[in-house]
């Protein structure tokens, strides 16, 4: 699973870096950022207007064949989720009665989401 980073310089008023990012532009920025390693892989998709705030459009992200995906960024995020691929493609995780989740890479999801709208 790749470790790459995206740097992104906000300036203030005075000119100075922001350090910190309100909700709803960490947000947006996340999202912004899926989109394009989706189509940097080959994947049509593009960013949901106001995420999913209008009633005919749910969800923060578009991919061709009317799939919708939901981006979440966190400063933390469960260690187990990438302890699991670090010997493997993907993973399966539940909470007690709930449904089965899949978690994999960007690069394997990309990958299966070609291989299977083709």
């Amino acid at each position: 699973m790749s470790k790459e980073r995206i740097t992104l310089g906000f300036r203030n008023k005075r000119g100075e870096t922001e350090k910190r990012i309100n909700k709803a532009r960490k947000g947006i920025v996340g999202e912004l950022e899926i989109v394009k390693k989706l189509k940097d892989r080959g994947i049509n998709c593009r960013r949901v207007p106001r995420s999913g705030a209008i009633w005919s459009m749910k969800g923060d992200v578009w991919m061709e064949g009317n799939y919708i995906g939901e981006v979440k960024r966190r400063k933390k995020v469960n260690k187990l989720l990438y302890e699991m691929l670090l010997n493997a493609h993907f993973g399966f995780i539940r909470a007690d009665n709930q449904d089965w989740l899949v978690v994999m890479g960007l690069e394997e999801f990309a990958e299966m989401f070609k291989a299977w709208r083709k």
